[in-house]
């Protein structure tokens, strides 16, 4: 094994981004070959937020500002959502050029797996590893996101 001089935390971290969606994507059933076009990893996350959040209306910025993400990638994500079911755009009230964002009764079906296999994904990730090492690993996780300009998760 390298040190962790010989190590770049970059590589890593993008490594085991790739390990994760890999892990989504090939062990659940939801790669290329997804039945019924189920929802991707991402598009799960961003569902499961909406599910949290019910009660609440919910904006493009919202889910960008939750999951920093450039408006052009919550678009194109949102757009796949909305046209494989999951999700409607509706206009507000108060301004009928905001577009509010509202689970579909397809995506309600859903809800509860989608996060039972979130929550199951987070013990897997978590197994073996104790919560004095949880917390140093992201608290070293905020300090490579402040260092690159990005938010603190308190």
């Amino acid at each position: 094994m390298k040190s962790n001089t010989e190590r770049r935390l970059g590589f890593e971290i993008k490594r085991t981004d790739m390990n994760m969606r890999h892990y989504f994507d090939e062990r659940k059933g939801l790669g290329e070959m997804r039945p019924g076009n189920e929802p991707t990893h991402n598009q799960r996350r961003i569902m499961n937020f909406l599910f949290e959040n019910k009660g609440r209306e919910i904006f493009q910025k919202d889910i960008e500002e939750h999951f920093e993400i450039s408006p052009a990638t919550c678009s194109k994500t949102l757009k796949l959502i909305e046209k494989n079911g999951f999700i409607e755009r509706k206009s507000v009230e108060s301004d009928a050029r905001l577009k509010k964002i509202v689970l579909t009764e397809k995506a309600l079906e859903l809800s509860e797996r989608i996060k039972n296999d979130l929550d199951e994904f987070e013990r897997l990730l978590t197994k073996g590893i104790s919560e004095e090492e949880l917390d140093a690993f992201f608290a070293v996780l905020d300090k490579v996101n402040e260092n690159i300009g990005g938010k603190r998760h308190d």
